[in-house]
């Protein structure tokens, strides 16, 4: 998960940061901010899955902050010194409350609550897709990826192709960035191949959409991007893939 931490206490900083490592889950903390507005902008800036939030700010509160985000603001996890904002914080419909001095036990179940909060939304999301799939008599255009710490959805032609490394696989994107996913490529095979990708090596599913030449020579294939990559596969195979390009 990725996480900020908005806390007007430097020393909040550095302690809920140690703690965190210690809680045997893999949080990442990508931004810091000790007010409303520094935590705004973090938060839109980092996109996180997780705010620890303190509620009394010199320059505001908490709710404050929560009142200046979109609806869809990441989960919320407040950390405070008062306990008197409880009810107000569940309003916002926070993960959990947690008082000051910051409790071990209680952070590691807090933060249990959000990985299982995260995991239904995400849930939530590809069975909306799937709903969307299943109306309509065309391939959904959209995938959704899981990686260590967010959940993406990409169109599936923004995929030039999917690389095989142990469990793992590594979706290469139109833009150079890379997704990584802890499922096998082999789970993606399937589901893409209505959407003309294609298994051309053992270690590489590819789109055929992206291709632009065969380099018979050194057996390779060159997509839009410039990009190379081997193939080994029986010619009449690459006779089909030819044929989609």
């Amino acid at each position: 998960m990725r996480a900020v931490i908005i806390d007007d206490e430097l020393h909040v900083h550095s302690t809920l940061g140690a703690l965190l490592q210690h809680t045997g889950q893999e949080i990442q903390v990508v931004g810091n901010a000790q007010s409303v507005a520094q935590g705004v902008q973090i938060i839109n800036d980092t996109k996180p899955d997780l705010i620890f939030l303190d509620i009394q700010m010199n320059d505001g509160t908490g709710f404050d902050l929560l009142n200046a985000l979109p609806s869809s603001y990441p989960h919320v996890i407040f950390v405070t010194a008062h306990d008197q904002f409880a009810l107000n914080a569940f309003k916002y419909s926070a993960i959990d409350y947690l008082v000051k001095p910051i409790d071990l036990d209680e952070l590691r179940e807090a933060i249990e609550k959000a990985q299982d909060r995260i995991e239904t939304d995400t849930f939530k999301l590809q069975m909306n897709i799937l709903g969307n799939n299943l109306g309509n008599q065309s391939p959904s255009e959209r995938i959704v990826l899981k990686d260590a710490g967010s959940v993406h959805v990409i169109m599936v032609n923004d995929v030039l192709w999917c690389s095989a490394e142990g469990s793992y696989t590594y979706f290469h994107l139109v833009n150079g960035k890379k997704i990584v996913v802890s499922k096998n490529l082999k789970e993606y095979e399937a589901l893409l191949k209505p959407h003309n990708f294609y298994r051309i090596h053992r270690s590489y599913l590819i789109n055929c959409h992206h291709v632009v030449r065969y380099d018979k020579f050194e057996s390779i294939l060159v997509f839009t991007s410039d990009k190379a990559i081997p193939v080994s596969i029986k010619k009449e195979q690459l006779a089909e893939i030819l044929s989609r390009i």
